[in-house]
């Protein structure tokens, strides 16, 4: 009798767990699916509050302050030249910003930020280089895991030769390598109410590690310091988010490129910049 109850138990046990994997594994179909239920836009937020946005701007305007008057070398770099190119600011549903400083120059950073503290901070990338450099004001959020805080500044570093620069991370050198003629002189484009350096050909640049037509949803929450499922993750073409989003429209005539910010129907801004800055251009 015992040994019929225990037998019956242990299949209940049994039945049970198949019924968690089962649902476990409907959950993570739906959410694989799910790209042809909800609207794109769901994934694409704005995570920023008005609060966070201000506290981002000011941490860039006196970062940037600091390197312009040390003379450090530095541009715009990855999402942050992202939305520069395609938004004139931030991506809208992006939560941090990204710039590469030339690596010979580290000392001259560190010593051009050092007045800021303590109202900033610097992060010094940690020994195994897990995570990266950051600059953040002292009045930024804490993380229980990290000792850092948010809004931050990622700040990358990169090495160079005559012909070439390549971010010095090893994890990304072989990939972020451009070529010197399409980077300098560096040029002034817009980032949220700011001109701020950038690459000299920055369609170039950017091509060589993204589809600038393609729309990317966060992979990485810089809030929480955390991955996002995959499952919360879309691409999808630009277009489609025109609508909701503002986006850089061009034109070029007699040497100039006009970058008109529009949404739907609206232009909210105009920039002009040389075309030898822009061989090519979507």
């Amino acid at each position: 009798m015992l040994k019929r109850m225990k037998k019956m138990c242990d299949l209940r046990h049994i039945l049970v767990l198949n019924f968690l994997c089962l649902l476990i594994n409907l959950f993570f179909a739906v959410m694989q699916l799910n790209h042809g239920f909800w609207p794109p836009e769901t994934f694409y937020q704005p995570v920023l509050t008005p609060k966070d946005r201000e506290l981002m701007r000011k941490t860039l305007e006196v970062f940037v302050g600091a390197l312009e008057a040390g003379n450090i070398t530095y541009m715009m770099y990855g999402g942050t030249l992202i939305g520069s190119y395609r938004h004139h600011g931030l991506i809208p549903w992006d939560d941090d910003t990204d710039f590469i400083l030339n690596s010979t120059q580290i000392d001259d950073f560190k010593k051009a930020i050092e007045p800021l503290g303590p109202e900033f901070q610097l992060y010094e990338s940690d020994a195994l280089r897990t995570t990266g450099w950051k600059f953040y004001s002292k009045a930024a959020g804490k993380f229980t895991h990290r000792s850092f805080k948010w809004p931050y500044i990622d700040i990358f570093f990169f090495e160079e030769n005559q012909t070439h620069i390549w971010d010095e991370n090893p994890q990304y050198k072989s990939e972020f390598c451009f070529q010197k003629t399409d980077v300098f002189p560096l040029q002034k484009r817009p980032f949220e109410g700011m001109t701020l350096n950038a690459p000299c050909k920055t369609y170039e640049v950017l091509s060589t590690n993204y589809d600038i037509h393609m729309c990317a949803s966060r992979s990485f929450s810089h809030i929480n310091e955390l991955p996002l499922f995959t499952f919360s993750q879309k691409s999808v073409p630009c277009k489609i988010l025109e609508d909701k989003f503002p986006f850089v429209k061009r034109t070029c005539s007699n040497g100039i490129v006009t970058e008109n910010l529009n949404v739907a129907e609206w232009t909210l801004q105009t920039f002009q910049l040389p075309e030898s800055c822009q061989s090519s251009y979507p």
